[in-house]
């Protein structure tokens, strides 16, 4: 449930107060970026793509009626935006390795590969750059964002389970293209 505090920022934005709005978007913009970056790939257009997102979500404030969270309807709209400027662009993508990958990213990713060297961390990286967009997207709200499968399926428009289906078989797939790269004595 979001605090009394969020909704009081969102009802002023609504109302037409910048300053409120500005509040909302300082405590959004990370993960809205990241999750953008994620479909786009380039940076240069995330930033555009995020702030369309936002500009848009202030223009359908008076939209939102608070049975999500704010951050659930806030990342459908910048779900949905990424992956229609991503589809009207058609740009060719970057690899995880030519991205700049936040260090919280990195970092998340070790305690997640456990003790894994640092080989098996760069094929991880290197698996998950071989995903589509939209793979990468779903990865980077459920670990990266820690966004709840609920949550998922309601920014991206999915039931739970297809929800989960699509984060095993994500999983699997990052699993066999690690087992396919030869492993160095």
């Amino acid at each position: 449930m979001q605090s009394e505090t969020e909704l009081n920022l969102i009802k002023r934005a609504a109302e037409g107060e910048h300053r409120a709005f500005r509040l909302l978007v300082e405590e959004h913009h990370l993960n809205v970026f990241n999750l953008v970056q994620r479909i786009v790939q380039q940076r240069e257009l995330a930033e555009e793509v995020a702030q369309d997102v936002f500009l848009k979500a202030f223009r359908s404030l008076h939209r939102f009626k608070g049975t999500a969270r704010f951050s659930t309807w806030l990342y459908r709209i910048a779900y949905n935006e990424a992956i229609s400027n991503s589809r009207k662009k058609k740009f060719s993508f970057e690899s995880l390795n030519e991205t700049n990958v936040s260090s919280e990213t990195a970092t998340m990713q070790a305690e997640e590969v456990g003790g894994v060297e640092e080989d098996r961390l760069e094929q991880l990286e290197l698996a998950i750059a071989e995903l589509n967009a939209d793979s990468q997207a779903l990865l980077t709200m459920y670990y990266q964002q820690n966004q709840s499968v609920k949550a998922i399926g309601e920014i991206i428009g999915e039931s739970e389970s297809n929800v989960k289906v699509r984060l095993f078989r994500i999983r699997k797939q990052i699993l066999a293209t690690i087992a396919a790269v030869p492993q160095q004595p």
